[in-house]
């Protein structure tokens, strides 16, 4: 899980291997908690997440994070 106010700082790190790094947490919601859950869409002219991280890294989101499955 990704906090989205962080995403920026993710990509960040992963272009500036040297510099701060951030970790992945393991977090847990209890399904009676869980309000709503969002796909990651484009919106208009807004991209997605997915699209974000493909165009400032090279390659997709679920590639990158399939190393570390």
């Amino acid at each position: 899980c990704i906090d989205l106010n962080s995403f920026d700082h993710f990509i960040r790190q992963i272009n500036e291997p040297d510099g701060e790094r951030m970790g992945f947490p393991t977090i847990f919601f209890p399904m009676n908690r869980v309000e709503r859950i969002s796909l990651d869409e484009p919106s208009g002219s807004i991209p997605s997440m997915n699209e974000l991280f493909a165009r400032k890294i090279g390659r997709s989101l679920s590639d990158y994070l399939a190393q570390f499955a």
